[in-house]
């Protein structure tokens, strides 16, 4: 009887950190999928981009990471098809706010982690930083270039 209730207590124990773990940082994770389309005998290359928001869309998805100030916030990238390698994530600004810190390759180009900053200047206020994936698909040696968005919508906002 004692081990049952020390496994309940430490599965009980496990559930609520993961909980608080969960409200002290917001992680989005966008799953990427290539793929290529015949168009006029000539081959162009889509990105399938859908993120754990529920959003999808095809070379340009705005990703919504809804941050508190007291939050700390994470983007991840996973490839899940047709992606020999992402070779960069990266701001298209030099003046970004969201990709201050930089987004990291993790797992030989399979994914990336991009850590938001904790200090957002302007809490208050929509911040929207467009951003580029270089990818190599598999079946092409060639570097693919598209450029999607980042989004952190002010604290009170619905979306």
């Amino acid at each position: 009887m004692k081990k049952i209730s020390v496994l309940v207590m430490l599965f009980i124990s496990v559930t609520i950190f993961i909980h608080a773990q969960e409200l002290m940082e917001k992680k989005v994770t966008i799953y990427l999928v290539s793929s290529n389309v015949d168009i006029n005998g000539k081959v162009e290359y889509r990105l399938i981009m859908y993120d754990s928001n529920g959003d999808i869309d095809i070379n340009d998805l705005t990703t919504v990471v809804k941050k508190t100030r007291e939050q700390k916030g994470t983007v991840y990238w996973v490839v899940t098809d047709g992606i020999k390698e992402i070779e960069e994530i990266k701001a298209k600004s030099d003046t970004s706010i969201i990709f201050k810190n930089g987004a990291k390759k993790l797992e030989n180009g399979k994914k990336y982690m991009l850590r938001l900053p904790d200090n957002i200047p302007n809490p208050g206020e929509e911040i929207k930083d467009k951003y580029f994936i270089k990818y190599k698909p598999l079946d092409k040696d060639t570097t693919i270039t598209i450029d999607p968005f980042i989004r952190i919508p002010p604290p009170d906002a619905g979306n």
